[in-house]
């Protein structure tokens, strides 16, 4: 048995892997810096439409929040379609917990993941409803004149 190939065959996923992530953390730093550079720069540019909500959308940090509703949503079908008894036990139980609650659940869940959504189209809807008012005012400045 050739240990030098066991120990190749185990090392090198390790190695890769704490590779993946030492260049994730950089990525990650890297945008940090970026975000503080752009802060920087809308702090001294009065006239920017850039807000504080628009960077903090660019951090993501809402990602593993999203991920646990998404296994919190999807667990249960999978349950019953790898076990059929047990997921018709979960969908009984949850028969028994008062209407309220699911639609304050789901409202929260939607949020959640509509938030996220709406906080990565808003700067593009926002920059295109300001040009679109600039050029309103504009035309009614050439009507005028």
């Amino acid at each position: 048995m050739n240990w030098l190939g066991v120990f190749d065959f185990i090392s090198k996923p390790v190695t890769q892997y704490i590779k993946n992530r030492g260049e994730i953390k950089k990525a990650k730093h890297t945008r940090d810096l970026s975000i503080i550079e752009n802060q920087a720069r809308l702090a001294q540019d009065k006239e920017s439409n850039n807000h504080s909500w628009e960077m903090e959308s660019l951090k993501g940090n809402s990602q593993h929040l999203r991920i646990v509703c998404f296994i919190q949503l999807a667990l249960p079908l999978t349950i019953t379609c790898i076990w059929p008894e047990k997921g018709k036990e979960i969908f009984t139980n949850l028969e028994v917990v008062p209407a309220w609650f699911v639609q304050m659940y789901m409202i929260v869940i939607g949020s959640i993941w509509g938030i996220h959504e709406f906080k990565s189209a808003a700067p593009a809807v926002i920059a295109a409803v300001l040009s679109r008012g600039k050029s309103n005012a504009k035309e009614a400045n050439k009507e005028i004149t």
